[in-house]
Protein backbone atom coordinates (compact mmCIF):
# COMPACT_ATOMS: atom_id res chain seq x y z
CA UNK A 1 0.00 0.00 0.00
CA UNK A 2 1.59 3.28 -1.10
CA UNK A 3 1.38 6.49 0.91
CA UNK A 4 -1.56 7.87 -1.05
CA UNK A 5 -3.56 4.65 -0.64
CA UNK A 6 -2.64 4.52 3.03
CA UNK A 7 -3.92 8.05 3.60
CA UNK A 8 -7.18 7.28 1.76
CA UNK A 9 -7.67 4.10 3.77
CA UNK A 10 -6.85 6.01 6.94
CA UNK A 11 -9.56 8.56 6.25
CA UNK A 12 -12.12 5.84 5.43
CA UNK A 13 -11.33 3.80 8.54
CA UNK A 14 -11.53 6.83 10.83
CA UNK A 15 -14.85 7.89 9.29
CA UNK A 16 -16.24 4.37 9.78
CA UNK A 17 -14.92 4.34 13.35
CA UNK A 18 -16.64 7.64 14.12
CA UNK A 19 -19.96 5.97 13.29
CA UNK A 20 -19.05 2.69 15.00
CA UNK A 21 -18.29 4.39 18.32
CA UNK A 22 -21.86 5.71 18.37
CA UNK A 23 -22.87 2.07 18.89
CA UNK A 24 -20.09 1.32 21.40
CA UNK A 25 -20.14 3.15 24.74
CA UNK A 26 -17.21 2.84 27.08
CA UNK A 27 -18.08 1.22 30.42
CA UNK A 28 -16.99 2.66 33.77
CA UNK A 29 -17.13 1.64 37.39
CA UNK A 30 -17.94 4.15 40.12
CA UNK A 31 -16.55 2.74 43.35
CA UNK A 32 -17.71 5.66 45.50
CA UNK A 33 -19.87 8.73 44.98
CA UNK A 34 -17.57 11.20 46.68
CA UNK A 35 -17.39 14.49 44.80
CA UNK A 36 -16.05 15.08 42.27
CA UNK A 37 -17.62 12.06 40.55
CA UNK A 38 -14.75 10.32 38.73
CA UNK A 39 -15.66 6.82 37.52
CA UNK A 40 -12.83 4.57 36.32
CA UNK A 41 -12.59 3.22 32.78
CA UNK A 42 -13.42 -0.49 32.66
CA UNK A 43 -14.43 -1.98 29.29
CA UNK A 44 -16.22 -1.50 25.99
CA UNK A 45 -19.80 -2.42 25.08
CA UNK A 46 -22.11 -2.70 22.08
CA UNK A 47 -25.69 -1.43 21.81
CA UNK A 48 -28.27 -3.48 19.89
CA UNK A 49 -32.02 -3.27 19.32
CA UNK A 50 -34.48 -5.91 18.17
CA UNK A 51 -38.27 -6.33 18.32
CA UNK A 52 -38.69 -3.15 20.33
CA UNK A 53 -36.16 -4.18 22.97
CA UNK A 54 -32.80 -2.53 23.62
CA UNK A 55 -29.69 -4.39 24.74
CA UNK A 56 -26.18 -3.71 25.95
CA UNK A 57 -23.63 -6.42 25.19
CA UNK A 58 -20.31 -6.86 26.96
CA UNK A 59 -18.13 -9.68 28.28
CA UNK A 60 -19.45 -11.55 31.32
CA UNK A 61 -16.10 -11.30 33.11
CA UNK A 62 -16.57 -7.52 33.14
CA UNK A 63 -19.64 -8.02 35.36
CA UNK A 64 -18.42 -11.07 37.28
CA UNK A 65 -15.07 -9.51 38.23
CA UNK A 66 -16.71 -6.34 39.57
CA UNK A 67 -19.83 -5.18 41.36
CA UNK A 68 -21.90 -4.71 38.22
CA UNK A 69 -24.38 -2.52 40.10
CA UNK A 70 -21.61 0.09 40.14
CA UNK A 71 -21.00 -0.09 36.38
CA UNK A 72 -22.33 2.55 34.02
CA UNK A 73 -21.54 4.84 31.13
CA UNK A 74 -20.74 8.49 30.59
CA UNK A 75 -23.25 10.25 28.36
CA UNK A 76 -22.56 13.90 27.69
CA UNK A 77 -20.13 13.82 30.65
CA UNK A 78 -22.88 12.58 33.00
CA UNK A 79 -22.41 9.17 34.66
CA UNK A 80 -25.41 6.84 34.67
CA UNK A 81 -25.55 3.40 36.27
CA UNK A 82 -26.65 0.58 33.97
CA UNK A 83 -30.28 -0.32 34.55
CA UNK A 84 -32.00 -3.44 33.25
CA UNK A 85 -32.24 -7.24 33.36
CA UNK A 86 -28.91 -9.05 32.95
CA UNK A 87 -28.07 -12.45 31.51
CA UNK A 88 -24.59 -13.81 32.26
CA UNK A 89 -23.44 -16.75 30.14
CA UNK A 90 -22.50 -19.89 32.05
CA UNK A 91 -21.18 -22.00 29.17
CA UNK A 92 -17.63 -22.50 30.41
CA UNK A 93 -17.06 -25.55 28.21
CA UNK A 94 -17.45 -23.47 25.05
CA UNK A 95 -15.86 -20.35 26.60
CA UNK A 96 -18.93 -18.22 25.94
CA UNK A 97 -18.05 -15.07 27.89
CA UNK A 98 -21.05 -12.82 27.36
CA UNK A 99 -23.14 -10.45 29.45
CA UNK A 100 -26.33 -9.17 27.87
CA UNK A 101 -28.45 -6.56 29.58
CA UNK A 102 -31.99 -5.82 28.43
CA UNK A 103 -32.06 -2.13 29.20
CA UNK A 104 -34.80 -0.29 31.07
CA UNK A 105 -36.76 2.25 29.03
CA UNK A 106 -35.68 5.27 31.06
CA UNK A 107 -32.02 4.31 30.66
CA UNK A 108 -32.46 3.95 26.90
CA UNK A 109 -33.94 7.45 26.66
CA UNK A 110 -30.98 8.90 28.54
CA UNK A 111 -28.19 7.29 26.51
CA UNK A 112 -29.85 7.91 23.13
CA UNK A 113 -28.94 11.55 23.58
CA UNK A 114 -25.38 10.55 22.64
CA UNK A 115 -25.44 6.93 21.42
CA UNK A 116 -27.32 4.81 18.90
CA UNK A 117 -28.54 1.21 18.86
CA UNK A 118 -27.59 -0.89 15.86
CA UNK A 119 -30.13 -3.22 14.28
CA UNK A 120 -29.91 -6.35 12.15
CA UNK A 121 -29.07 -4.35 9.02
CA UNK A 122 -25.59 -3.87 10.52
CA UNK A 123 -25.06 -7.58 11.21
CA UNK A 124 -23.77 -10.49 9.14
CA UNK A 125 -24.68 -13.91 10.48
CA UNK A 126 -22.62 -17.01 9.73
CA UNK A 127 -19.83 -14.90 8.26
CA UNK A 128 -17.18 -16.69 6.20
CA UNK A 129 -13.84 -15.20 7.16
CA UNK A 130 -11.32 -14.21 4.50
CA UNK A 131 -7.57 -13.89 5.01
CA UNK A 132 -7.29 -10.17 4.28
CA UNK A 133 -7.07 -7.01 6.38
CA UNK A 134 -10.75 -6.19 6.14
CA UNK A 135 -11.56 -6.55 9.84
CA UNK A 136 -11.82 -3.67 12.27
CA UNK A 137 -11.58 -3.61 16.05
CA UNK A 138 -12.60 -0.39 17.78
CA UNK A 139 -12.62 0.09 21.54
CA UNK A 140 -11.24 1.83 24.61
CA UNK A 141 -8.01 0.53 26.18
CA UNK A 142 -8.11 1.58 29.82
CA UNK A 143 -4.69 3.18 29.94
CA UNK A 144 -5.46 5.45 26.98
CA UNK A 145 -8.33 7.27 28.72
CA UNK A 146 -7.59 9.70 31.55
CA UNK A 147 -8.89 12.62 33.56
CA UNK A 148 -7.51 16.08 32.96
CA UNK A 149 -8.59 18.67 35.55
CA UNK A 150 -11.68 16.63 36.49
CA UNK A 151 -12.69 16.24 32.84
CA UNK A 152 -12.52 12.84 31.23
CA UNK A 153 -10.83 12.39 27.87
CA UNK A 154 -11.66 9.19 26.01
CA UNK A 155 -8.94 7.84 23.73
CA UNK A 156 -10.22 5.37 21.18
CA UNK A 157 -8.18 2.61 19.58
CA UNK A 158 -8.85 1.53 16.00
CA UNK A 159 -7.24 -1.59 14.55
CA UNK A 160 -7.46 -2.92 11.00
CA UNK A 161 -6.47 -6.58 10.98
CA UNK A 162 -7.26 -10.08 9.74
CA UNK A 163 -8.02 -13.60 11.00
CA UNK A 164 -5.02 -15.40 12.45
CA UNK A 165 -3.59 -18.40 10.61
CA UNK A 166 -2.20 -19.87 13.82
CA UNK A 167 -3.47 -23.38 14.55
CA UNK A 168 -3.83 -22.89 18.31
CA UNK A 169 -7.57 -23.34 18.83
CA UNK A 170 -7.07 -26.56 20.77
CA UNK A 171 -4.31 -25.01 22.85
CA UNK A 172 -6.62 -22.14 23.82
CA UNK A 173 -9.58 -24.55 24.20
CA UNK A 174 -11.67 -22.73 21.62
CA UNK A 175 -14.46 -24.09 19.45
CA UNK A 176 -13.83 -22.83 15.90
CA UNK A 177 -17.57 -22.88 15.21
CA UNK A 178 -18.09 -20.28 17.94
CA UNK A 179 -14.86 -18.28 18.04
CA UNK A 180 -12.31 -16.82 15.64
CA UNK A 181 -8.72 -15.83 16.38
CA UNK A 182 -7.83 -12.35 15.17
CA UNK A 183 -4.25 -11.39 14.35
CA UNK A 184 -2.26 -8.87 16.39
CA UNK A 185 1.00 -9.41 14.50
CA UNK A 186 0.27 -7.73 11.18
CA UNK A 187 -2.41 -5.15 11.86
CA UNK A 188 -2.65 -1.50 10.94
CA UNK A 189 -3.54 0.92 13.69
CA UNK A 190 -5.37 4.11 12.75
CA UNK A 191 -5.52 6.60 15.58
CA UNK A 192 -6.22 10.29 15.07
CA UNK A 193 -5.43 9.92 11.34
CA UNK A 194 -1.75 9.13 12.06
CA UNK A 195 -0.40 5.76 10.95
CA UNK A 196 0.96 3.76 13.85
CA UNK A 197 1.76 0.04 13.90
CA UNK A 198 2.20 -0.24 17.67
CA UNK A 199 -0.33 -2.28 19.64
CA UNK A 200 -1.18 -0.96 23.13
CA UNK A 201 -2.16 -3.06 26.10
CA UNK A 202 -5.70 -4.11 25.31
CA UNK A 203 -7.17 -4.10 28.83
CA UNK A 204 -10.52 -2.39 28.42
CA UNK A 205 -11.14 -3.71 24.89
CA UNK A 206 -13.28 -6.56 26.25
CA UNK A 207 -16.52 -6.67 24.26
CA UNK A 208 -15.33 -4.30 21.61
CA UNK A 209 -17.03 -5.31 18.40
CA UNK A 210 -15.35 -6.99 15.46
CA UNK A 211 -16.48 -5.40 12.20
CA UNK A 212 -16.12 -6.60 8.63
CA UNK A 213 -15.27 -3.89 6.10
CA UNK A 214 -16.14 -5.44 2.71
CA UNK A 215 -14.31 -2.73 0.76
CA UNK A 216 -11.65 -0.28 1.86
CA UNK A 217 -13.18 2.18 -0.58
CA UNK A 218 -16.75 2.27 0.79
CA UNK A 219 -18.29 3.31 4.12
CA UNK A 220 -19.82 -0.08 4.85
CA UNK A 221 -19.22 -1.98 8.08
CA UNK A 222 -20.93 -5.08 9.43
CA UNK A 223 -20.87 -6.54 12.95
CA UNK A 224 -19.65 -10.15 12.96
CA UNK A 225 -18.28 -10.75 16.46
CA UNK A 226 -17.61 -9.64 20.01
CA UNK A 227 -14.07 -9.63 21.42
CA UNK A 228 -13.88 -11.57 24.71
CA UNK A 229 -10.16 -11.93 25.44
CA UNK A 230 -6.66 -11.37 24.14
CA UNK A 231 -3.52 -13.46 24.39
CA UNK A 232 -0.43 -11.28 24.52
CA UNK A 233 2.11 -14.05 24.05
CA UNK A 234 0.25 -15.57 21.11
CA UNK A 235 -0.47 -12.12 19.64
CA UNK A 236 -4.13 -12.87 18.99
CA UNK A 237 -7.51 -11.80 20.26
CA UNK A 238 -10.60 -14.01 20.46
CA UNK A 239 -13.84 -13.00 18.77
CA UNK A 240 -17.08 -14.82 19.60
CA UNK A 241 -19.33 -15.00 16.57
CA UNK A 242 -22.29 -12.64 16.68
CA UNK A 243 -24.50 -15.69 15.98
CA UNK A 244 -23.83 -16.93 19.53
CA UNK A 245 -24.76 -13.52 20.96
CA UNK A 246 -28.02 -13.44 19.02
CA UNK A 247 -28.84 -16.96 20.17
CA UNK A 248 -28.76 -15.80 23.79
CA UNK A 249 -30.93 -12.80 22.95
CA UNK A 250 -33.43 -14.68 20.78
CA UNK A 251 -33.77 -17.83 22.89
CA UNK A 252 -32.78 -17.16 26.50
CA UNK A 253 -32.99 -13.67 27.92
CA UNK A 254 -36.77 -13.22 27.59
CA UNK A 255 -37.48 -16.58 29.24
CA UNK A 256 -35.08 -15.89 32.11
CA UNK A 257 -36.54 -12.42 32.65
CA UNK A 258 -40.08 -13.83 32.82
CA UNK A 259 -38.97 -16.41 35.40
CA UNK A 260 -37.25 -13.71 37.46
CA UNK A 261 -40.38 -11.53 37.46
CA UNK A 262 -42.52 -14.45 38.74
CA UNK A 263 -40.33 -14.99 41.78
Amino acid sequence: MNQSQLEQTNVLINECADQIFKFSPQLFILENETLPIMPKALATSVLYKNNGNFYLITASHVFKDHDYKKIGILSNDTFSYLHGFTLLSEDHENKIDLAIMKLAENFVVDIQKEYKFLDDSYIIKNHTYINTQNYLMAGYPVHMSKYYDDRYRREQFILLTQPSNKNIYNKLKLNKDLHTLIDLERPRSFNNINYDSKIPKLYGMSSSALWFIPSLEKHIFKLIGIMIEWHKDEKVTVSTRIDAVLYYIDNMIETLEEKALKK
